[in-house]
This record gives C-alpha cells, sequence and structure tokens, in this order.
C-alpha cells in the first residue's frame, strides 16, 4: 500500500520528518536534523541518575541476599531484624513493630509477616508492654548472635567491586 511505503520513509500519514522530529521533542526526546539523539536536558538526567542509584541498590541486594542464603534469612527478613536491633540500641527498650517499619520504610502488614517469621526462626520474642495493651519486640539470643555472624558476611558483600555508572554527571 502507498501509505505503508510513505511511513516507512518516514513521511506517512501526512507527517512529515520534521513533523516527527517536533513531536519526538514535546515527549522529551531531542533529535538533531538526522535524526540521532542529543544530550538529554537536565531534568532526564536527574532521572537517569536516579534510575542508577536504584539500579545499584538492587545489584547491593542481590549480593546481600546471596550473602545471606546459608543462614536462611531473606533479604527483608535481615533488613527488619538488623533494624529491630538498631532501634532497641537507640531506644534502650524493646520496640513496637510501628517503630521498626518506620525505620526501615515498610507497611505494617509486611512488618508483621517479616516479625512472624522472624519469630518461627527463634530469633526474636514478644512481650507485652508496661500497659498491657501492646506487644513490644525484642532480639533473642540467637537473633543477637545471628546479626553478629551476618555483619561481616554483609559487609563483604557491600564492599564488593561496584561497575562504572553509566548515569550522566
Amino acid at each position: 500500500m502507498k501509505g505503508d511505503s510513505e511511513a516507512l520513509r518516514g513521511g506517512g500519514w501526512g507527517r512529515t520528518n520534521a513533523t516527527l522530529r517536533c513531536e519526538m521533542s514535546k515527549l522529551g526526546s531531542q533529535t538533531d536534523r538526522s535524526g540521532s539523539m542529543e544530550t538529554p536536558p537536565l531534568e532526564r538526567r536527574e532521572t537517569q541518575a536516579r534510575k542508577a542509584e536504584w539500579l545499584a541498590a538492587m545489584r547491593w541486594r542481590r549480593r546481600v541476599s546471596a550473602a545471606l542464603r546459608d543462614a536462611g534469612l531473606t533479604f527483608t527478613q535481615w533488613l527488619v531484624l538488623s533494624a529491630t536491633q538498631e532501634v532497641i540500641e537507640s531506644s534502650g527498650d524493646a520496640v513496637s513493630h510501628k517503630q521498626v517499619g518506620a525505620r526501615v520504610e515498610l507497611d505494617a502488614a509486611t512488618i508483621c509477616q517479616v516479625m512472624r517469621a522472624l519469630q518461627e526462626k527463634d530469633l526474636l520474642s514478644y512481650d507485652v508492654d508496661m500497659t498491657g495493651k501492646a506487644w513490644q519486640v525484642f532480639l533473642n539470643q540467637n537473633g543477637q548472635r545471628l546479626l553478629r555472624e551476618q555483619s561481616a558476611r554483609v559487609e563483604a558483600a557491600s564492599a564488593s567491586p561496584r561497575p562504572h555508572s553509566t548515569a550522566l554527571r
């Protein structure tokens, strides 16, 4: 069809190359006259930098997960167990799910599920708070020991060489 062959040449359906370049620039793509990409505007550089940070964080998470596998912990379980210890150390007392959730920015349902799994693994325990209305969480000796043992593995995984960032500076 005539329209199809024109589209393949870039001028189909009444659109000229200039019109297509104009539409692409409205979408945030910057092209020169030959159609090749130019350096993205500053606001796109920020987005690219955040994507690169996110990808680096995902690579770190995979390395830490692999280091924790032998201990039978998931990344999220380690994160919650470690945060529980940190909050206990800063407060000097047992803590609530809400305090730990705020520390690691996880929702209440996830914290509850992970804390239950950690309790089943005998890494933390619960007790009633002074008011008798709420539960407080504390690390037991098994949880403290496991965190100490895994600390070196997590640090080694965190210190692993990182690939060069491709983000624009």
